[in-house]
C-alpha cells in the first residue's frame, strides 16, 4: 500500500463544488444542444397552430418569469375577502 491509512496522496484534496471532468463535459454538451434547439424555437412556434403555440408558451413561461404571489396581507384587510355562504332554506 503506497499511502498510510487515512492519509491521501493529496492532503489538500479537491475543493468543494469542483466538478469532475465527465460532469463538466456532459453539461457543456447539454448546453450546446439546448442552445441549438432554442435558436430553432421561433421557427417551431410559427409552424404550430395557434392553440398549440399558446399551450407551449404557457408551459415555457414558468422557466422565464417568477410565479406571481400577491401579498394580500400588506395591502388589504383580509377580512373583506371572507365570503359567507348563504344559509340553506329548510326543507319544509
Amino acid at each position: 500500500m503506497p499511502f498510510k491509512a487515512g492519509i491521501s496522496g493529496n492532503p489538500t484534496g479537491k475543493k468543494p463544488g469542483t466538478q469532475n471532468k465527465t460532469t463538466r463535459e456532459l453539461k457543456a454538451h447539454i448546453q450546446q444542444i439546448v442552445e441549438l434547439e432554442l435558436s430553432k424555437l421561433p421557427e417551431i412556434l410559427n409552424s404550430l397552430p395557434a392553440k398549440d403555440r399558446v399551450q407551449l408558451l404557457a408551459k415555457l413561461i414558468d422557466y422565464v418569469l417568477p410565479k406571481f404571489q400577491p401579498d394580500w396581507s400588506s395591502q388589504y384587510d383580509t377580512e373583506c375577502f371572507i365570503i359567507k355562504s348563504k344559509e340553506r332554506p329548510n326543507d319544509g
